[in-house]
């Protein structure tokens, strides 16, 4: 029961637009460390387990069953975002407190609201509804598959160089699609924690993406043949670790020949509503945040 209602949170649904503010974006790309005739090596020694389990119990291919064609070189994209969440907001709460008096006490005064006595003997307490005063605050950080939207482990990334990415284009080498644009990267790591659901007026919010980067990443790719079987698998060797992914698809991802800084970092007037889940929290796009961490200037 409660002994007063706390005056109910005004602006709930006249909250003042998300601020925005976005550090400078850069492009990089690591060098591959390993030759290809190293890769390849490292592709050779792992042709017999790439058929999984089952096959390989009913019928265990010899490596002379199966060769290894290479695909070249390639550059995987990934996103690097972090990113500090504030809100300032408030929220109705009804509090008890456990009363420890004789039960003859039945209500108690405090300032000039009374509160009856609520429950029996250990039980008893007072039911105080107030107004609480919120701040959450929220730091995030994300790597991004950029051709997939996949989460990805975080890399190291202390030997990237800095490119301009209309004139990125490596000798020998093929560039996979980032397909998935900054907007969304920006989406994906704001998620749900832009607005608490339990709040009932805001007075503050504020984003700030202190780090939106892409870095291309070198891999090798091959194709494994198991001819008398008619089965391939394909697999990529980390150019920098000798760390073998197998593909779960044979398909191989798209290639493009000419990246475009605009259509990638397409954070604008015209994308800011489209940023957080929903579009139904507009956003004020204010000024850019210096740069911070690996790679600042």
């Amino acid at each position: 029961m409660r002994a007063e209602q706390a005056p109910p949170a005004t602006g709930a649904n006249t909250a003042p637009p998300m601020e925005l503010a976005v550090a400078e974006q850069g492009s990089f790309y690591l060098r591959p460390t390993l030759s290809l005739d190293e890769a390849r090596g490292h592709a050779a020694h792992y042709r017999t387990s790439a058929f999984g389990g089952i096959t390989q119990i009913f019928s265990r291919p010899k490596p002379e069953d199966i060769t290894v064609a290479s695909n070249g070189l390639r550059y995987d994209p990934y996103w690097h975002v972090s990113a500090h969440l504030r809100v300032v907001y408030d929220r109705n709460e009804t509090y008890r407190f456990p009363i420890a008096g004789p039960d003859h006490v039945v209500s108690l005064t405090l300032g000039a609201t009374t509160f009856p006595i609520e429950g029996e003997r250990k039980d008893r307490a007072i039911a105080v509804t107030a107004l609480a005063h919120c701040v959450r605050e929220i730091r995030k950080e994300l790597w991004l598959d950029a051709a997939t939207g996949d989460p990805s482990a975080a890399r190291p990334i202390e030997a990237a160089e800095p490119i301009d990415l209309a004139s990125f284009a490596p000798a020998d080498a093929s560039i996979v699609d980032p397909t998935v644009r900054a907007s969304a990267v920006i989406r994906q790591i704001l998620g749900d924690d832009v607005r608490p659901p339990e709040a009932d007026a805001y007075h503050e919010e504020r984003a700030d993406i202190d780090r939106l980067d892409l870095y291309f990443w070198p891999v090798y790719a091959f194709d494994l043949n198991w001819t008398a079987k008619g089965k391939t698998a394909s697999i990529t060797v980390d150019g920098r670790t000798g760390e073998i992914v197998q593909s779960k698809s044979s398909m191989h991802p798209a290639i493009v020949k000419l990246l475009n800084k605009e259509t990638l970092f397409d954070i604008g007037s015209e994308t800011l509503n489209l940023v957080v889940p929903g579009g139904a929290i507009p956003l004020k796009l204010v000024r850019a945040l210096r740069r911070r961490g690996a790679h600042a200037e």
